[in-house]
């Protein structure tokens, strides 16, 4: 009877012993499976943060009013309101331009490199052709507008000047009356090109410029400069700050 006692206390104690290397065997095996996932994914992930993506086309095309032009170059006032001057040459294909490339023209430009802001200089441009799009004011008011809105930009007073008629209205929130080219040209240059002023008649677009019977507007909203059909052509008859 004892030696039967001994005998299943030791199968027991054996029974025991297998389990317990039995389930440490597991958990070894699903630590390292578990760590292998981990590699894995983790590799997966450093996958997807290392994907380059493709750079976009370096082609573009730019829809504008030419309100500047010469044999080596144009300047166009676009339809997003910035002013880009593109260089130009024989190779240009014009010959979807039923009048040249002339101030007043309403273009499309078809060019390959980057802009940067209002910078051209590693553009290329393949073809300058007639909008499709149309501006509502004459070819006659977008020679006027281009002419003043490079003034403007420019800061040049004495051009600005001779772009005006006389008497002026000079509204700064006291409505002042301007008389002459002289006295236009005596005026403190901050009065005349504040920083609002100018930035609001650069990024006029020509497109939807407001107009109205015998005239227009420049500027995206105040302050504004009226332009207006006068005998000596599109002027300015107003200036208006607040």
């Amino acid at each position: 009877m004892v030696k039967n006692k001994i005998f299943k206390s030791i199968i027991i104690l054996s029974l025991i012993l297998l389990s317990t290397s039995v389930v440490a065997a597991c958990g070894k095996k699903a630590d390292k499976a578990t760590s292998s996932a981990a590699g894995e994914q983790g590799s997966a992930s450093s996958g997807a943060v290392s994907v380059e993506v493709p750079p976009m086309s370096s082609n573009g095309i730019m829809y504008g009013v030419i309100i500047e032009a010469s044999e080596k170059y144009m300047t166009l006032q676009s339809d997003m309101g910035t002013t880009v001057r593109f260089g130009i040459n024989k190779d240009v294909d014009v010959t979807g331009l039923k009048d040249g490339i002339a101030a007043g023209e309403a273009v499309k430009v078809e060019y390959k490199g980057e802009l940067k802001g209002d910078s051209a200089r590693k553009v290329k441009v393949n073809k300058v052709s007639d909008s499709e799009k149309l501006p509502q004011l004459s070819k006659e008011a977008l020679i006027a507008a281009g002419s003043i809105i490079l003034a403007v930009r420019n800061k040049d007073q004495s051009s600005l000047a001779r772009l005006c008629e006389y008497p002026l209205v000079f509204d700064t929130g006291t409505d002042r009356r301007i008389g002459s080219v002289q006295e236009f040209i005596s005026l403190k240059k901050s009065d005349v090109f504040t920083k609002r002023l100018v930035s609001s008649v650069s990024k006029t677009n020509l497109f939807v410029t407001n107009s109205y019977s015998d005239g227009f507007l420049l500027g995206l909203s105040e302050p504004n400069l009226v332009v207006s059909s006068t005998k000596d052509g599109y002027l300015i008859t107003g200036f208006h700050y607040k």
